[in-house]
């Protein structure tokens, strides 16, 4: 009896130590792939620049801009006009939800000297719908279009009367074009 005993209790001990390696091995693989970005949100982030109105040292707005003729350009294609998802956020922003974000009337935005063609406000369950990487609990989101076809190099300003205006520069970075060889 005794040496079933010891039998079954090195087998146990065996199986506890392979079981263990086996998790160990396979919760590393995960935690890598979790980690791990895929292409598509790469290529997200690398298309999007973000700024900052100030007053003082006060924040007054952020500004996330992402182009997304680069993003998707089978859904916006280049040659049909400029295409960006802002996503704003304003400290004092106004009570009147119709006057939110980029409908308050004291902030303007171009593109190059250009006023937008289109705004239209985006719900953050639309966002999520479409996968976007990263939807942010405050901001308020616009898709904004300009007629002006897109080009490798432009400038997106937002301005708020009466302060600075923010620009937000797009030009090719390593990661966009390495992306698009894949």
């Amino acid at each position: 009896m005794r040496q079933v005993w010891h039998k079954s209790r090195a087998f146990l001990g065996a199986a506890i130590i392979a079981t263990s390696l086996a998790t160990s091995f396979v919760g590393c693989q995960l935690y890598q792939e979790a980690l791990r970005n895929d292409e598509r949100t790469e290529l997200y982030m690398s298309a999007t620049r973000k700024a900052e109105i100030l007053n003082q040292l006060r924040t007054e707005a952020v500004i996330l801009a992402t182009n997304l003729n680069i993003v998707s350009p089978e859904r916006f294609p280049p040659n049909d006009g400029a295409v960006f998802l802002i996503d704003i956020f304003i400290a004092q922003d106004s009570n009147d939800p119709d006057k939110r974000g980029l409908f308050n009337p004291v902030y303007a935005l171009w593109l190059d000297g250009a006023p937008p063609q289109k705004i239209t406000r985006l719900s953050r369950d639309e966002l999520i719908a479409q996968n976007v990487p990263y939807v942010s609990p405050w901001g308020e989101y616009f898709l904004v279009s300009f007629e002006r076809p897109y080009m490798s190099t432009m400038q997106l300003e937002v301005e708020r009367k009466g302060l600075e205006r923010a620009t937000l520069r797009f030009a090719p970075s390593k990661t966009e074009e390495s992306l698009k060889k894949l």
